[in-house]
Formats: C-alpha cells, structure tokens, sequence
C-alpha cells in the first residue's frame, strides 16, 4: 500500500512542479509586458508633447511683435532685431541691424521674413509651396536643392514647410532657407527663415544650429 502511494506521488509530483512553473512564469511574462507597456507609453508621451509641455512653445524671453494692421502676431529670439525690408505687407528680422540687401559685418546671418498677400488666384497650399520652389529655382543662383518638405500645422491651419539651399550668384553667399506657409482668410501667409554664409559649409552649419528657431516661430505665429 505504502509503495502504491508512493507510485502516486512519484507520477503526481512532475504534473504539480510544470504547473507551477508555468504559473512563474507567466507572473513574469505578464510583469514584463506592463513593464514595456508603461516604458513605451512614457516614451510616445515625451516624443508628442503630452506632458503638457510643448517643446515649440517659444521662450518667456523671447519678443512678440504684433500687427494689427497685417493681421498677425510672432515671437522673435530676444537679440533680433527688426529691419527694413521695404515690401509692402511684409516685415523682416535678422540677427544683424544692417538693413536687409546691405552687406552684414559678420557672417553667417540670420534672417526671418513675415509676411502677406491676398490669394488673388485661389491658389491651393500645394501651389503656393510650389511657387516658392520655383521662384528660388528660377532665380539668379546655383547648387539650388530642395532640401525637405513637409505638413505642418500653423496655429490649427494646414500649412506647409520647404527647407532649400543654394548660392546666390549675385551676392556670392549661401544659403539654407526654411519657408513656412498657409492659407487663411483668402489670404496667403509666409514665414521665411534663411542662415546666411559665405560658404554652402557654413550655411548648412548656421542652419543645423539654428532651425529649431524657425520651429518655434512657426508654434508661435498666431493670426489676429
């Protein structure tokens, strides 16, 4: 009898012992997916900005210039300054208080231009980029090359983003230039941000350094 029972237990005990290691190891399995759950949610989470803080919100530092009369508002880094770009419906910044068109002291430069017009033509968001493109393309330079173009959003309206280079023939300077556009009230919005150097080198070096500026132009724009 007691070698009967042993028998029993023998045979029983291989049964228990599987069971319970399947029962370990799914508490494993099951704690590490919640663990990779919650790690690539913190993820997603700093990669969108859903903490709560936008990293495109421009600084408290920054300047806001505001006009009523063309119907916007921007921020702009705080040693910028305003210059004269004499174009109607546009104004022009630069890290430089050399007036546009005149030759920097030092270079690279950075220039962001803001401005307007009626969308006389009806024109679509696809064409006013390609617009861009092609007047650049056109004009007197060389090496020109579309760089990147995307989807954006400019305070909740489509817009789209062109980054281009090229060198104009000229000035003899390089250039990497950002341009933002939108379509708002039968009008056509323009941003245009451009590193200026004396070298395609330089340029792309000025531009790498400081686009993230141009973003936070962008995320601060806000039409009246």
């Amino acid at each position: 009898m007691e070698e009967d029972i042993k028998q029993v237990s023998q045979k029983s005990s291989p049964v228990w012992l599987i069971i319970l290691i399947a029962i370990i190891l799914a508490g494993i399995l099951t704690a590490l997916g919640w663990w990779l759950y919650k790690n690539q949610t913190k993820k997603e989470t700093a990669s969108t900005g859903t903490s709560g803080a936008d990293t495109n919100v421009a600084p408290a530092d920054w300047q806001t210039y505001k006009s009523e009369n063309l119907g916007f508002s921007i921020a702009i880094p705080p040693s910028w300054q305003q210059t004269e770009s004499g174009a109607e419906g546009r104004v022009s910044f630069s890290t430089t208080n050399t007036p546009e068109g005149d030759t920097p002291p030092t270079y690279p430069v950075l220039f962001a231009n803001i401005w307007t017009e009626p969308n006389t033509n009806n024109l679509t968001l696809q064409q006013v980029a390609d617009e861009e493109k092609n007047l650049i393309q056109t004009s007197p330079v060389k090496d020109s090359k579309i760089v990147s173009e995307s989807d954006i959003n400019i305070n909740g309206v489509a817009g789209k983003k062109i980054v281009m280079s090229y060198t104009d023939l000229q000035t003899q300077l390089s250039h990497v230039s950002g341009f933002a556009c939108a379509l708002k009230n039968n009008k056509i919005w323009k941003i245009n941000f451009i590193a200026s150097a004396q070298s395609p080198a330089a340029a792309q070096t000025a531009w790498n350094e400081n686009s993230y500026l141009f973003d936070k132009m962008i995320s601060a724009f806000i039409f009246l």
